[in-house]
């Protein structure tokens, strides 16, 4: 598993592909839940999300809420990632935040 982060983004990539008739698209919709990497469910439960089925649907569901892209999952170089956009492109200052904050949470 790796986790990058970037000025505008989190990529989160897990090691070896999707479930057998589990597919990208389904991930979003939290029909059924067969966790391949057990870390990560332990993690998700662990938070209060009862499987990762459902907590992919309710990160899907907070990203909208708050007026963000949606994750984006796809299979990539022998595993899944999964991409996490902020609303500010990189060196932009969020709406919430002015000049002077952003210089001082900076420092």
């Amino acid at each position: 598993m790796s986790v990058s982060l970037y000025p505008n983004r989190l990529e989160i990539w897990s090691y070896g592909d999707l479930p057998l008739g589990l597919s990208i698209a389904a991930l979003k919709t939290g029909d059924r839940s067969l966790p391949v990497n057990p870390d990560i469910a332990q993690v998700v439960f662990l938070r209060g999300w009862s499987n990762c089925s459902v907590g992919n649907r309710k990160m899907v569901e907070e990203f909208k809420g708050q007026g963000m892209p949606e994750p984006v999952w796809k299979k990539q170089t022998g595993g899944v990632c999964v991409t996490l956009r902020s609303r500010t492109a990189p060196g932009e200052i969020p709406k919430e935040l002015n000049a002077r904050k952003s210089l001082c949470s900076a420092a």
